[in-house]
């Protein structure tokens, strides 16, 4: 076998694929060839204790409560591995990775814009902000659409309970929530700045294009574009 080192896995495929150096000749000459039955396995997360904890929660998490936690070396303990989607509450239109590798390797950086970025900004034009905020729920169970935290955590022996009680503390209170995106801008965000893009635009069929409807400031989700605008076509045709 050969090893080779790499950065984020990247590597000349030529080297790794096709090579022809596997031989299962030389395999079954090993003397740990299959030396655990096939369907007996034990899998590897029992084996080495391992755990993975999920965490989705839809509300923002607060920039710099959330870089606190990051910088104290005792929190989230146990945890080797941390990859997943973030939502700050200053940048209500990006899509932020967060990627965290044993203790030292960390990055953050954009992910793409939030799906109901786009929706918001095409539907505004055409329908209230109730309205807009009636079919987020509709389509995505909030009226924050698609935009929320999903992380996977992986560790040993991960106690559930603690990490949810280190990680919720960061995300915006009820209070918080309350203030509004001019307010949420406004808070202390230490995070690295990342080139922004416009969020992908969602185009209404040209015949049904009409006078513009009572427009709204709003913070209201990628998958279900075409439903979201059939609903606003057909809210136009009744009016």
């Amino acid at each position: 076998a050969k090893l080779y080192s790499t950065s984020h896995a990247q590597i000349n495929p030529k080297i790794c694929v096709n090579t022809s150096l596997f031989s299962f000749e030389n395999a079954l000459s090993y003397g740990d060839w299959l030396a655990t039955p096939r369907n007996q396995t034990i899998s590897e997360l029992e084996e080495y204790n391992i755990s993975v904890v999920h965490y989705e929660r839809h509300r923002p998490f607060h920039p710099q409560r959330l870089a606190n936690l990051l910088k104290n070396t005792t929190a989230l303990n146990g945890v080797l591995r941390i990859k997943g989607i973030l939502w700050l509450c200053t940048r209500n239109q990006q899509a932020i990775h967060w990627s965290k590798a044993g203790g030292e390797e960390f990055s953050i950086k954009l992910a793409g814009t939030w799906y109901a970025s786009g929706v918001e900004q095409e539907l505004e034009k055409h329908i209230s902000k109730k309205e807009i905020n009636e079919m987020m729920v509709n389509e995505f169970n909030s009226i924050y659409g698609d935009r929320r935290q999903q992380l996977v955590l992986i560790g040993v022996q991960l106690n559930t309970t603690s990490l949810f009680a280190e990680l919720d503390p960061c995300l915006l209170t009820d209070e918080e929530i309350k203030l509004g995106l001019g307010k949420w801008k406004e808070m202390e965000d230490g995070f690295p700045r990342f080139e922004q893009f416009e969020p992908p635009e969602m185009q209404l069929d040209d015949d049904e294009e009409g006078d513009d409807d009572e427009e709204g400031e709003n913070i209201s989700g990628p998958s279900k574009h075409h439903a979201l605008e059939n609903t606003a076509s057909k809210k136009k045709k009744k009016k």
